[in-house]
């Protein structure tokens, strides 16, 4: 199931970019995945899904940090993944 997807057509090429819900409904494990060029990518940042700023880690989104973040000069409140602030 494809949660956000960002397409970019370029000689028939599409790139998708994003968090990516790998659904128990078809045999996943539920987690949501970072996707960059079609691909889970095994990093740790803040990406933006939806307008909002979530957590990642291994490439895994982390609903279960909570506290700070420091992010592009700033400090953030960070509240089961999600940035605020």
């Amino acid at each position: 199931m494809w949660i956000l997807c960002v397409l970019i057509h370029k000689k028939r090429r599409f790139i998708s970019y994003g968090l990516w819900l790998n659904a128990a409904s078809i045999g996943g494990d539920s987690k949501w995945y970072f996707l960059a060029a079609r691909m889970v990518c095994n990093v740790s940042q803040v990406v933006m899904y939806d307008g909002e700023w979530f957590v990642v880690k291994n490439g895994i989104f982390d609903s279960g940090y909570n506290g700070t973040i420091e992010y592009d000069g700033a400090t953030f409140t960070v509240v089961n993944g999600q940035l605020y602030g």
